[in-house]
């Protein structure tokens, strides 16, 4: 497997097969409050939202170098220069999704006749992939959209001006482009009722854990 770092690959840009990776299972973040002659905490995890977040997940990858004696001098500063300290979208083989990260380069270990790098990357807590569905609406139609563990709020091209009826709000959508805020993409099915002729594209970062 190869691990692509942006559009760069770990083994055919950097020399660096790899060995083995870890993905931490991301923390929810709890909101609890100690009280006075009370068992256990009060917690307000769901008070404002019934939506559970994440903090930051680790990502550890280990790598060994291919060519350790011909090409590790050039390939080391450009795993510096590209990797260390920078963002990149990381993907893992043929995979659709991606992870939003923060990558360091926390050890290099050439000792040995096998040459060896670690990764480490704080990741957003969803792996994410673009989707879109399009569909042509004479006076009126539905659009289904299926959508994964993560929140989404979509971007709406319409060729005319349209409106949308989801769940208990009716939205008007302009001809162009726009961020259709007032819609926001649950876990599972969502049923979006379109009133108006139009071609209409709608596009959403779906994210799972």
């Amino acid at each position: 497997m190869d691990i692509m770092f942006d559009d760069k690959s770990a083994l055919e840009d950097f020399g660096l097969r790899l060995s083995k990776f870890t993905i931490e299972a991301p923390k929810p973040k709890r909101v609890t409050v100690s009280v006075p002659n009370r068992n256990g905490d009060l917690d307000l995890t769901y008070a404002l939202s019934d939506e559970i977040y994440y903090e930051n997940r680790n990502i550890e990858i280990i790598f060994y170098i291919v060519d350790l004696n011909k090409r590790w001098d050039a390939n080391y500063e450009a795993v510096l220069n590209y990797i260390h300290g920078q963002r990149r979208n990381v993907v893992f083989g043929e995979s659709t999704w991606n992870w939003d990260c923060f990558c360091e380069v926390t050890s290099v270990d050439t000792r040995h006749q096998v040459g060896v790098v670690t990764v480490n990357c704080v990741a957003h807590p969803y792996k994410k992939r673009e989707k879109q569905v399009s569909k042509t609406i004479m006076d009126s139609g539905t659009i289904t959209i299926e959508n994964n563990r993560m929140q989404s709020v979509p971007e709406i091209t319409s060729t005319s001006a349209c409106s949308i009826a989801f769940e208990d709000k009716s939205v008007a959508i302009p001809a162009g482009t726009s961020i259709a805020t007032d819609i926001v993409l649950k876990e599972g099915t969502n049923t979006l009722t379109v009133t108006g002729t139009t071609n209409i594209t709608i596009k959403y970062t779906e994210g799972a854990l």
